[in-house]
């Protein structure tokens, strides 16, 4: 075995013992918040935000706006060819996906919604830094109900995040 496999390996073991770790200490109460507070990092909530920037806010959002769809296309294309090269299953066997009208949503590797509140955050922190702790907290929780609510593994929101702190430093930089 090479050095990858086995750290791919690796990962994969911690990834099921952290999945197995929240199936035995899943709180129902909790639950029902997580899967509230998850919607927020889902992409019509975003769009919706995005499209009251554009309009209801003055020019100087314009650049900023395009910033973010810039970053949100980025993330969006590295999302999907991941998870179309990887395959991966997601933690939550008994959902069936066969019917998903977007084939690539049935895997888990990487987190759109964790890429996706990554790039905020990396956007918002460098335009309007005193909102950097409300929203680095706002994507961290997210992030985590993404684990907690088996729809997503360790590695597939840590990946996620680094995606999306990559399409967000791109795009701030490229504007």
């Amino acid at each position: 075995m090479g050095f990858i496999e086995v750290l791919i390996n690796q990962i994969i073991a911690l990834d099921n013992n952290i999945d197995k770790y929240f199936i035995d200490f899943q709180l129902p109460w909790l639950l029902k918040i997580m899967k509230i507070l998850t919607h927020i990092g889902s992409a019509l909530l975003c769009w919706i935000l995005y499209a009251s920037f554009f309009i209801f806010f003055n020019d100087s959002l314009g650049i900023f706006l395009i910033t973010i769809i810039s970053g949100e296309i980025m993330l969006l294309c590295s999302v999907i060819i991941l998870r179309n090269i990887t395959k991966r299953k997601r933690p939550v066997s008994e959902i069936n996906y066969k019917n998903a009208i977007l084939k690539w949503n049935n895997y888990s590797f990487p987190s759109l919604h964790s890429a996706r509140m990554f790039m905020l955050t990396f956007l918002i922190a460098k335009n309007y830094h005193k909102l950097m702790l409300v929203i680095l907290s706002i994507a961290i929780i997210i992030s985590f109900s993404r684990i907690y609510i088996r729809k997503h593994y360790m590695s597939d929101v840590l990946i996620g995040s680094v995606i999306g702190i990559f399409s967000g430093a791109i795009a701030y930089y490229s504007f």
